[in-house]
């Protein structure tokens, strides 16, 4: 089938010890549908083993990952599997064409931390040398599958895998991609690896969590119900949040709580004769159960105390928020649904204060107060005039429009 351009393509890195050919069944399956993809081979999975020291580690597979994303157009949408999750960390966060990454039983670490430093494993005193694929203190190849050594599946693929250098195993992130690049997390439902024992506590990290059917590998295993998840991330991209809406959202969600904080005060200044509405506390959240209410309230109240969005991952939102993930999930598809969902709240309320200030208001001049980004579905454009001065002039001052309409 031919592949469609305007779809993100596919990167699959593989995991420590594999190369591309783990990646066959799902290439197949994808381009087929039309979809784009590309694997590749990371140095750190050693076919030579007389090569000399030093030999490849995490950052070389790091700088190998950026090149490949060099050649690519955009967008890209990275999959990273087990040890690939390190590297693809390390390169991501300063490429201007990744829109996604997802992790697939794989290590999201944050800077400072290491493969094996995350299972407790003290670091060596040299990180010279290679680690065979069958080392019973870690791992044994058939647990990379489903832990059958004598399934022939498990059997042909543990005979492909390959020595992994020990500098690999243990450098440390110095950069978290994933904190700046919107991401989810898979978990396989039969993972009996040593990244299986960890999977739940670094999906904590991810913006959203999928479960696929299938052993380690689920993308070798069960290849079909695995595309399928790919698909629906990748077909779940919209344009306008492949890169910095999030951050323009979250910018403009401070700006909307500031301008409403002014109107309030505004309309606590009236004198009396002055009807208003009686409500002089912010609008109540419209249908929300108590529970979204209480996630979308943490999250606003971390905006604005500063807090920079792509440093506020679900697993605080939903700590301080005192909510279950699970419940976090039934009603927020990602910590960016989340933030679309109040933007358009604040708009909400914002216009509600608007027109307890100036009643006479016109419904464009009040729609103009919506924090969303110009040009989106949501409503129609700013005119070009941008005529967003408040109805009475010169009672916000004018840093306080800029939040909302001059940031890059």
């Amino acid at each position: 089938m031919h592949e469609d351009a305007s779809r993100p393509a596919f990167l699959l890195v593989p995991g420590g010890h594999h190369g591309p050919w783990v990646y066959e069944k799902l290439r197949r399956i994808l381009e087929s549908d039309g979809w784009s993809t590309r694997s590749m081979r990371l140095r750190s999975a050693v076919e030579d083993t007389s090569a000399p020291e030093p030999l490849p580690g995490m950052y070389d597979d790091a700088e190998v990952i950026r090149r490949v994303l060099d050649t690519m157009g955009g967008p890209v949408v990275v999959v990273a599997h087990s040890y690939g999750g390190v590297p693809v960390t390390e390169a991501i966060g300063g490429a201007p064409n990744v829109v996604h990454a997802v992790y697939v039983a794989a290590y999201m670490l944050d800077v400072g931390e290491g493969m094996f430093q995350a299972h407790g494993v003290p670091v060596p005193d040299s990180l010279a040398g290679l680690r065979s694929p069958q080392n019973p203190d870690l791992n044994t190849p058939a647990a990379f599958y489903n832990g059958d050594p004598a399934d022939p599946d498990t059997a042909e693929a543990s005979a492909r895998l390959v020595p992994q250098t020990v500098r690999a195993d243990f450098e440390t992130v110095t950069t978290a991609g994933w904190k700046t690049v919107s991401n989810s997390y898979v978990i396989p439902h039969d993972d009996v690896s040593l990244t299986g024992t960890i999977a739940e506590r670094m999906a904590e990290r991810a913006d959203a969590v999928y479960r696929v059917p299938g052993h380690h590998a689920p993308f070798y295993s069960h290849p079909e119900e695995f595309a399928k998840v790919l698909v629906k991330i990748a077909g779940s991209l919209h344009p306008l949040e492949e890169r910095r809406l999030p951050e323009r959202l979250a910018y403009a969600v401070v700006g909307a709580h500031t301008v409403a904080s002014d109107i309030r005060d505004h309309n606590d200044r009236k004198a009396p004769h002055e009807t208003r509405d009686a409500t002089s506390g912010p609008p109540p959240r419209r249908s929300f159960g108590p529970d979204q209410a209480q996630l979308m309230s943490t999250l606003e109240r971390l905006l604005d105390a500063g807090e920079p969005f792509a440093e506020i991952s679900v697993q605080r939102i939903i700590k301080e928020a005192s909510v279950s993930r699970a419940t976090s999930y039934a009603h927020f598809t990602s910590k960016t649904d989340a933030l679309m969902r109040l933007s358009n709240e604040l708009r909400l309320s914002l216009l509600k204060l608007a027109q307890q200030w100036d009643p006479g208001a016109r419904r464009g001049r009040c729609r103009a107060l919506c924090p969303l980004p110009r040009g989106s579905d949501r409503h129609p454009p700013c005119p070009p005039g941008r005529d967003h001065r408040p109805p009475r002039g010169g009672v916000l001052p004018p840093r306080r429009e800029r939040l909302l309409h001059d940031r890059p």
